[in-house]
């Protein structure tokens, strides 16, 4: 299997995992009472550092909000 291929495989499965933490398991008010959705992932060749992208259909003070709570979640996620 190619590298490029690893990475996309990888990218698709973190994509579906993180769904489902962000749609079941975290308990903050402001991530639960809002829709995300996760639009594209990076990650680096070598699989030690991703990037995540994230969408909402809200404010832009909601949104500010938003990422700094998955900010301070990031070590549960």
């Amino acid at each position: 299997m190619s590298q490029n291929r690893r990475i996309q495989k990888v990218s698709s499965l973190l994509k579906k995992e993180l769904s489902l933490i962000l749609n079941n398991e975290l308990d903050e008010p402001i991530i639960s009472d809002n829709f995300i959705s996760i639009a594209k992932i990076e990650i680096s060749p070598d699989l030690h550092y991703c990037k995540i992208y994230i969408t909402s259909a809200v404010e832009d003070e909601e949104k500010e909000k938003i990422v700094t709570s998955l900010n301070n979640l990031k070590s549960f996620i």
